[in-house]
């Protein structure tokens, strides 16, 4: 099993907006594709930035490769859309998680 991880960092005048958008395109897509299941939001807690809060989602999937293949192509268009909208009060990156236990 293996977890998607992507970390936003959110400017507090945009963390509803974002989020919602972060909801209905990123969860949305990924949920249905590439065989993720799973998907959440969570808040950071130990995230110690002023004028921001730090946000997880996190999608599973049993075939990492299928899952790459979706993070390199298809979500690309969320992320440019993302950058579109909020600029730099909203950053992010992805990073790959394994289960072992």
């Amino acid at each position: 099993m293996y977890i998607l991880n992507t970390t936003f960092l959110i400017a507090n005048e945009v963390i509803d907006s974002a989020l919602n958008f972060i909801e209905t395109s990123f969860l949305g897509a990924a949920c249905g594709a590439a065989g993720f299941s799973g998907g959440r939001i969570a808040r950071v807690l130990n995230s110690a930035e002023d004028g921001a809060e730090s946000f997880a989602v996190q999608f599973e999937t049993e075939d990492i490769a299928k899952a790459e293949e979706w993070l390199a192509a298809e979500a690309q268009s969320f992320f440019e859309e993302l950058r579109k909208r909020f600029g730099e009060r909203v950053l992010f990156f992805s990073t790959w998680l394994e289960v072992v236990k």
